[in-house]
């Protein structure tokens, strides 16, 4: 997945991956995610 096309509500950022949340309420992860930091639990 890509970087957001879409306005956060917040926004968290680690070295090389992120995530943020949309204003209808749901997470979005993208980077690296190396180690699984990316996986949004289903």
């Amino acid at each position: 997945m890509g970087e957001p096309v879409e306005p956060l509500s917040q926004l968290s950022c680690g070295y090389s991956d992120a995530c943020g949340v949309t204003f209808d309420g749901r997470l979005l992860c993208w980077g690296a995610c190396d180690h699984g930091e990316c996986e949004v639990p289903g």
